[in-house]
């Protein structure tokens, strides 16, 4: 059987709903980063989380405001591993910027 494809007006309100709507206008749009490109703190999250194939979480102290990386790769949920001096972490994209 063939199902009537929603109306264009309110159509993405028909399918998802009107809380899922919400939410996705809600999301945040991750930055986007080249992989081997410079890039810098300009925020301490709250904790940090290492890179491993077992992650652990490290203070935040481990890493210093304006200190400088390399991307490594891109992780799911707009996180990025980034290559410090004193190890590879996890860094949420919203903490970097690009060096120019």
């Amino acid at each position: 059987m063939l199902v009537n494809p929603p109306l264009v007006t309110g159509g993405l309100t028909a399918i998802l709903g009107k809380g899922a709507l919400k939410f996705l206008n809600n999301q945040k749009m991750s930055k986007e980063f080249v992989v081997g490109s410079k890039v810098r703190i300009v925020t301490l999250p709250p904790y940090v989380k290492t890179a491993d194939t077992m992650p652990m979480l490290r203070p935040p102290d481990v890493v210093e405001i304006g200190e400088e990386g390399i991307v490594i790769d891109r992780r799911p949920g707009g996180y990025w591993s980034v290559r410090f001096t004193r190890g590879i972490f996890l860094i949420d994209s919203q903490h970097i910027e690009t060096v120019e």
